[in-house]
């Protein structure tokens, strides 16, 4: 029988040898189902609220282990009694021992090549007092270090990246307050429901980045906030209730249905409560060259919160390389036959703002203004530019795995072509680093309200956050009912500081093109309670407030001052003064 069999595959297969039996063996595929992560977001202003979706999505796709390995052994898994299966983490092959080689080759590579990690070392420096004058936003690692050692309060986190996935930090806890209260009033009856809020003090820090010519494109959401916890408010207002009410016999359509007899005073909630807190954000878009260390640095002068706070990032180990290879016969002639190209080198990831940037934590001058807070978001790299980028020619396998574009060489391709071509082209397309640094200066006359150092990747939009939240009782609104009356307090977030989105780029003379938009608001002198002497109406706080808005597109020429002024440089209203300079 057996005999039989063999000579009737010889007379198929025009008397050639019959293909070698196959083996079963199992590979365990845990390594490589590593999640992605590309996208992050919170909110920045106002402050109360989460730090926004950090959940995973996606896995690296099992099943494109399985096409890889048929384009790369094929014509191997086309004969009967070889087979290829992955069922719940594990691949089954079935195979004769060269190709099950190949196969532990492939496995192995993608194993490595996606368990890689580039180790991020953040610090933050407090300082209670502030800075003369800021550090550089480059440092080398030994005047990073110096300031580290300065004693004062220090924070340090370890964050990983890897293409796909957006590292994070979380420290932080969580005030709990009444924030107001809403109001329930319905025929002859009111009542102050309370409303509780939750504000996270501490960091929340996201970051995603991708190998680049000499260093590391870094997309970096940040937000730290500091407060001494929950501050007291005194209310004093009541509501107008029914003493009692009898009803109205067969009462007409439209016609109350009960009538008071009498009406009292009824005693409201007597306090509500704000969180004062300190804070600064980012949504930063750089490239931190090898062996140096990025610092952002903030300082505040405002009358109710001042000091320096210092953000440090630096790389703890080499980052992965953007493209990696594997020759499956390293003797062979014709290069590597599986290629995974990082899609952060062709397309680095990024941050974005979107909200105005009044909104949310700025006092707003009418109910129209306030259009809802300010969010920061990260945006992972993708593989649109790697398309893009592929010669049309192309005769290799092409797989997405949305944060790596993998190419196989198949059977079509020609020695010296295919994968090392389709490389060289989309080589020759990957981004150039450049980028300057910028000091903000938002001031009073001589007086520095609030002061930001960073480097800024050029082309891309970034934006900064700086300053002090709180809430003032900003207003009231009566609710009526057939027999009661009640007051509903209204309160406000209240912002001092500075909100910037900027955006640097350079023209063909070496002159810097400055993009900004800008918002600063400090309070003028002290609040005050006013009361309209009414037993319904509690107080509200009102005061004065100076405001800057700035929406500007400034070109510097190379050979003056990197320098631009917004505002009253009179020293009677506040301004706005931007430095620029190149990074070398």
């Amino acid at each position: 029988m057996i005999l039989a069999t063999l000579a009737l595959y010889s007379m198929l297969h025009g008397g050639g040898t019959a293909p070698e039996a196959g083996e079963l063996r199992t590979y365990d595929l845990q390594a490589l189902l590593v999640p992605y992560r590309p996208d992050s977001e919170f909110q920045v202003l106002p402050v109360r609220g989460t730090p926004g979706g950090l959940e995973e999505r996606e896995h690296f796709d099992a099943g494109l282990v399985i096409e890889l390995v048929r384009s790369l052994c094929a014509p191997e898994f086309e004969y009967e009694g070889r087979s290829l299966l992955e069922h719940d983490g594990s691949l089954f092959v079935t195979a004769p021992p060269a190709v099950q080689e190949k196969v532990a080759k492939i496995v192995g590579f993608l194993g490595n090549a996606l368990g890689a990690r580039t180790e991020l070392v953040v610090d933050e420096l407090l300082l209670p007092d502030a800075l003369p004058r800021d550090p550089a936003p480059i440092l080398a690692p030994e005047e990073a270090q110096k300031l580290l050692a300065s004693g004062a309060q220090h924070r340090s986190w370890r964050i990983a990246l890897r293409p796909g996935w957006a590292g994070s930090a979380v420290s932080q806890r969580l005030i709990r307050f009444v924030s107001d209260w809403n109001v329930e009033i319905a025929q002859g009856a009111a009542i102050h429901d309370p409303v509780i809020e939750t504000v996270p003090i501490g960091d929340a820090i996201v970051c995603s980045g991708a190998a680049g010519p000499g260093g590391l494109w870094l997309a970096l959401l940040a937000r730290g906030a500091e407060s001494s916890g929950a501050k007291d408010h005194p209310l004093d207002f009541y509501a107008s209730v029914a003493t009692e009410t009898s009803p109205v016999g067969n009462p007409q359509p439209g016609s109350p249905n009960s009538r008071a007899s009498g009406r009292t005073l009824q005693a409201g909630p007597r306090l509500w409560q704000s969180v004062p807190l300190s804070m600064s954000a980012l949504a930063l878009n750089t490239f931190l060259p090898d062996g140096k260390v990025l610092c952002v640095a903030t300082t505040l002068g405002l009358p109710d919160q001042h000091g320096t706070r210092l953000l440090f990032v630096r790389r703890a180990n080499a980052p992965g390389a953007p493209v990696q290879g594997l020759a499956l016969d390293p003797k062979a002639p014709g290069g590597r036959d599986l290629v995974l190209i990082d899609a952060g080198w062709l397309r680095p990831p990024f941050c974005t703002s979107e909200g105005d940037l009044r909104a949310g934590g700025a006092l707003p001058t009418s109910r129209d203004e306030n259009q809802g807070g300010l969010q920061f978001q990260l945006h992972g790299a993708d593989t649109g530019r790697a398309h893009e980028l592929l010669p049309e020619s192309n005769v290799c396998d092409v797989f997405d795995s949305q944060a790596w574009l993998v190419i196989a060489r198949t059977q079509r391709t020609q020695e010296g072509g295919g994968v090392e071509a389709a490389v060289t082209r989309m080589g020759s397309g990957a981004p150039v680093p450049a980028s300057c640094s910028a000091e903000l200066v938002l001031r009073k006359g001589t007086t520095v309200l609030v002061r930001s150092t960073l480097a800024l990747r050029m082309g891309i939009s970034s934006t900064i956050v700086a300053g002090s939240e709180d809430e003032l009782l900003d207003d009231w609104d009566v609710e009526v009912a057939q027999t009661a009356s009640a007051a509903d307090p209204i309160i406000r977030a209240s912002f001092e500081g500075l909100c910037a989105r900027m955006r640097v780029d350079k023209d063909g003379a070496g002159a810097l093109i400055l993009d900004v938009r800008a918002f600063g608001q400090v309070r003028s002198g002290e609040l005050r309670n006013l009361d309209p002497q009414v037993p319904s109406v509690g107080t509200m706080s009102v005061g004065n407030w100076d405001r800057l808005g700035v929406e500007d597109r400034v070109t510097l020429p190379a050979l003056a001052p990197q320098k631009a002024l917004f505002g009253d440089s009179g020293g009677a209203g506040l301004v706005l003064e931007v430095t620029l300079g190149e990074q070398r």
